[in-house]
C-alpha cells in the first residue's frame, strides 16, 4: 500500500492540529532567556499568548 499525502490529510486535521489548540493542549518553549523576548513576540504573531516564566523552576512544569 502507497501512502498519499489524502491519505494524511484527515490524520492531520484530527491529531496535528489539535497539538495548536489552546483549548486542547498545553504548550512549552524553552530558550535561552536573552532570546525570550523574541520568541514569545514571534509566537504572539501566530495568535499564541504564552505565560513566560523566567526559569522552569518557577512555573508548572515544576509542580509534574
Amino acid at each position: 500500500m502507497k501512502l498519499t499525502t489524502e491519505d494524511l490529510n484527515p490524520v492531520g486535521e484530527k491529531y496535528v492540529s489539535s497539538l495548536f489548540d489552546q483549548r486542547k493542549s498545553k504548550t512549552v518553549v524553552i530558550t535561552h532567556p536573552s532570546k525570550l523576548v523574541e520568541v514569545d513576540d514571534g509566537f504572539k504573531e501566530l495568535g499564541f499568548d504564552f505565560m513566560v516564566y523566567p526559569s522552569v523552576e518557577e512555573s508548572f512544569l515544576n509542580t509534574l
